[in-house]
């Protein structure tokens, strides 16, 4: 993971709307995406794994 934005392509372009996700949100919500960062990646793959065994059926 130490190399996680790196890395062309989907992790990029998570990052770059992230980055612009950010820029619309206050300082307390900008706190709170600093702080669960982990969990809402870990959501993200969860859902992304989900919706590919969906389409998959």
């Amino acid at each position: 993971m130490s190399n996680f934005y790196t890395k062309e392509g989907l992790y990029f372009m998570k990052d770059v709307v992230l980055n612009e996700v950010k820029k619309e949100l206050n300082w307390k919500e900008r706190i709170v995406i600093k702080i669960f960062t982990r969990t809402f990646n870990k959501i993200y793959n969860i859902t992304r794994i989900k919706l590919v065994n969906i389409i998959m059926k």
